[in-house]
């Protein structure tokens, strides 16, 4: 087959001779990959030039997107606010305690009671007490029986004092309820058996007076009440 040659100013001769290698100073030198090496190293010399020119752009950092808020559909011509009551503790109001003693069972002696001294909650409440009976012995008064002089003064009574008399009433106004009465009599033979009523309700009732004993001299008895709520307080001294 007939070679067609299509650059007739390039002949097969002169296409050899530009791939030979020329010596250079002894040594065979190939042109063709000089010139290519050389173009290669200038296009990225130029290229590190442009970029250093115009300097590295950094990717934009993107910020995160805040979703916008949503504010609830109200309308508030017709939003009704309810105040909120905050209950207030009430401070502790002073109560009235009001105590019948009543004769329930009578002294053991011959001779009416004998009776020195009365304590609320182991505390003389002389301005509170009154006695209904007038002392009728010995020249003494009933007042002896809440005096500032507690046993040293005897209120004594001749006359004798029968079931269902209403020998005193102690009269407190006090924020806490009392927890217990304290009566001193001459002997235990003076003492009787007592009913004793809070604001006319009976929460304290003995079966019996205190006996016959002469001593001991003077003798202090304490009645205790039950607590608020609780029923009846019913108690056998002897």
């Amino acid at each position: 087959m007939e070679k067609i040659n299509l650059n007739p100013n390039v002949t097969p001769t002169n296409a050899i001779v530009a791939a030979k290698p020329i010596k250079v100073g002894g040594y065979k030198v190939k042109i063709v990959p000089i010139l290519l090496t050389i173009l290669l190293v200038c296009s990225l010399v130029y290229g590190s030039y442009l970029f250093m020119k115009n300097g590295a752009t950094k990717p934009p950092v993107q910020e995160p997107i805040k979703e916008p808020e949503t504010e609830p559909d109200v309308d508030d011509e017709n939003v009704n606010v309810t105040p909120i009551d905050i209950p207030v503790p009430e401070p502790p109001k002073e109560r009235e305690f009001v105590y019948d003693f009543i004769i329930n069972h009578e002294h053991a002696s011959y001779m009416g009671i004998q009776l020195g001294d009365i304590l609320v909650d182991d505390e003389r409440v002389s301005d509170s007490v009154v006695v209904h009976q007038e002392a009728d012995r010995g020249g003494t008064k009933k007042e002896y029986v809440y005096d500032e002089d507690g046993d040293q003064t005897m209120a004594m009574y001749t006359q004798l004092q029968p079931k269902g008399l209403k020998f005193m009433t102690v009269t407190l106004k006090r924020f806490n309820r009392p927890s217990k009465f304290t009566l001193t009599f001459a002997r235990p033979m003076f003492a009787p058996g007592w009913i004793i009523k809070e604001n006319d309700v009976v929460i304290y009732e003995e079966t019996s007076n205190r006996g016959r004993n002469a001593g001991p001299a003077p003798v202090m008895y304490d009645y205790m009440l039950p607590f608020e709520g609780e029923p009846k307080k019913t108690t056998s001294p002897t």
